[in-house]
């Protein structure tokens, strides 16, 4: 065989196994692993937090330096070198990324950036409480600066941030900026309403700027595509909102620690100032959700984060501010409590989600209408909620909305909870809560009717479910009218004597003609049951009224129950009749 042959079609012929050797070992690195300084020295060198720490002592150290409550020379040092700064490290971040593209430690230094023009607008809430004035001229030249900073590194970089972006971006910098200069005009009278509602107004304004957000979130990943940087969507540029819209909830709490000058132990602020920033956030993350509609987890934490909502005005008390009073204007003016005010808002959220078809959000939202139900007007906390006088609108919204989802899914359970909420709703209507009471007859056939309604409605076999509960609620009905007597019906309903005594029958007469329209015979099991319940009832009372004429009648009635097993007895000893009895037995089993 020669050389042609043996590669010819490309293949080569294995060797034999005895001229393989056997296979080397695998080599073994002799590199020593890297110690913890090196370790620690590749992290600085990666993540390079200098900047940071830079930040931080340089605003420090003007702080210490320069008093905003000193004179002008004092503000003006103050303010040099704040922007001085913010200037040089914008300046830094343009150079390194428009020459060298070191895109990890640009997007540091930009949200630096943004944090120290944060900084300005809270660094002069002294200024403005001494010399009106001097602090809003400093105000508004850190907005001036902060505005026009932002558009040059913009226009500097290559990275774009596209309108939809880019105005909400300058409608929270005009807002950290201008909206203390709103808050000044009330400076003077701490206690007044004006100054209390102006800072509770500053999340407000906050959400009305975090609403803009919306055609951004709609416009989607291919808006920002081509924004000139290396990071996806949606880490740019939504990292810059959440980091403004923490320093939204930081500048709430300060605002009213700042200008706020009242001799008290605590300030006015509560977590529930927060409320209405953190429902604009939720309305950002269900039109998040809807977007992305494969997003299971967005979905979760979409449905999840009304919940930190509510948690943030729970327990908020008027004797916590004995001083300041503002609770009580709370609930004066928007008419009950935080807690109530949130509750309802965290309801109208959800049912948004739920006109936006997010999934889940039916569901959520009729939680928060469960919630609502026990939650008043002057609920706090759980010590306060009205557990034993539900609400009754919140109830029977709970049931259209139950019933509605049911009708649609073909859901007996859905159905189940729709006839449960109206028939607490026509209870607590009635002020026939709590449950177990005599007079709750009447929401109990309301539910029964609504069992009856929707067991029928469901197609196939899917309303068995329904149709079984409601013959079981008739059976029980009846049977507790028979037990009770008919005074169970006519003394707190004044119902006609002649009715509450027919309530049986009226009771087997629909189960009969129920049970026949739709072919379930739970229903004809009911009508019996009520039927035999009724004749031993009635078969008692006969013989409790014979019992009164007769004084034996016991005797007699055991005397003859007796008679009747001892003839039993006998009967079953009758030679004849055990032999047939045995015959026709084999001749059963044979023919089986």
């Amino acid at each position: 065989m020669n050389g042609h042959d043996a590669f010819a079609g490309g293949q080569r012929e294995p060797l034999p196994s005895d001229l393989i050797g056997p296979p080397a070992p695998p080599a073994v690195s002799t590199t020593p692993a890297p110690g913890p300084l090196h370790c620690l020295f590749r992290w600085l060198y990666t993540n390079n937090p200098f900047y940071i720490i830079s930040a931080w002592f340089v605003f420090a150290g003007l702080r210490m330096s320069f008093d905003p409550a000193g004179d002008a020379f004092q503000t003006s040092a103050l303010m040099s070198g704040l922007t001085g700064y913010t200037a040089l490290l914008a300046l830094a971040a343009v150079l390194l990324i428009r020459y060298g593209r070191v895109w990890q430690d640009a997007r540091t230094m930009l949200l630096l950036v943004v944090l120290l023009m944060l900084a300005i607008s809270v660094c002069f809430d002294e200024t403005l409480a001494r010399d009106p004035r001097r602090g809003a001229i400093y105000f508004l030249a850190g907005w001036f600066f902060s505005a026009t900073l932002s558009e040059v590194m913009l226009r500097g970089m290559p990275l774009r941030l596209p309108a939809a972006y880019r105005l909400p971006y300058h409608l929270a910098l005009a807002l950290f900026f201008l909206y203390p200069l709103v808050v000044s005009r009330w400076l003077d009278a701490p206690r007044s309403a004006s100054l209390q509602w102006s800072l509770y107004g500053f999340p407000v304004a906050a959400a009305l700027v975090a609403l803009t957000l919306v055609p951004a979130i709609h416009l989607g990943q291919r808006y920002i595509r081509d924004n000139g940087s290396p990071w996806p969507w949606p880490q740019y540029p939504w990292s810059l909102f959440v980091f403004l819209a923490v320093g939204v909830l930081g500048r709430t709490y300060y605002l009213c620690v700042s200008l706020h000058f009242v001799v008290s132990p605590t300030n006015i602020f509560g977590c529930y100032f927060w409320v209405p920033f953190l429902l604009a956030v939720n309305v950002l993350l269900i039109e998040f959700a809807v977007v992305a509609r494969k997003s299971v987890a967005l979905g979760w934490v979409a449905l999840l984060a009304p919940v930190v909502t509510l948690a943030a005005s729970w327990g908020v008390e008027s004797s916590l501010l004995q001083n300041l009073n503002f609770p009580d204007r709370f609930a004066a003016q928007l008419g009950g409590t935080p807690l109530f005010v949130t509750t309802i808002a965290v309801a109208v959220v959800y049912l948004w989600g739920t006109l936006r078809r997010l999934r889940h959000a039916a569901d959520a939202l009729s939680m928060a209408l469960l919630l609502l139900a026990v939650v008043s007007a002057t609920t706090s906390g759980w010590q306060t909620m009205t557990p034993s006088s539900p609400q009754v609108v919140p109830l029977g919204l709970l049931a259209l909305l139950q019933g509605a989802v049911g009708a649609r899914r073909q859901s007996p359970p859905r159905f189940l909870y729709a006839s449960a909420s109206g028939a607490l709703a026509l209870a607590s209507a009635t002020g026939t809560v709590p449950l177990g009471r005599d007079d709750m007859f009447v929401p109990e056939h309301v539910f029964l009717a609504c069992l009856l309604l929707f067991g029928a409605m469901l197609p196939g076999n899917s309303g068995r479910p329904l149709q079984h509960l409601a013959a079981l609620m008739i059976f029980a009905a009846a049977a507790v009218v028979i037990v009770a007597g008919p005074d169970a019906l006519t003394a707190p309903w004044h119902m006609p004597a002649v009715l509450a005594m027919t309530y049986p029958a009226l009771a087997i007469a629909l189960a009969l003609v129920y049970g026949y329209l739709v072919r379930n015979a739970a229903h004809f099991a009911a009508a019996a049951g009520v039927a035999t319940l009724w004749l031993i009832d009635g078969a008692y009372d006969l013989y409790r009224w014979l019992r009164d004429a007769v004084a034996g009648l016991d005797y007699l009635v055991w005397g003859l129950a007796a008679l009747v097993v001892a003839l039993l007895i006998s009967v079953s000893k009758i030679a004849k009749l055990r032999q047939w009895l045995r015959v026709r037995r084999r001749r059963r089993s044979r023919t089986v």
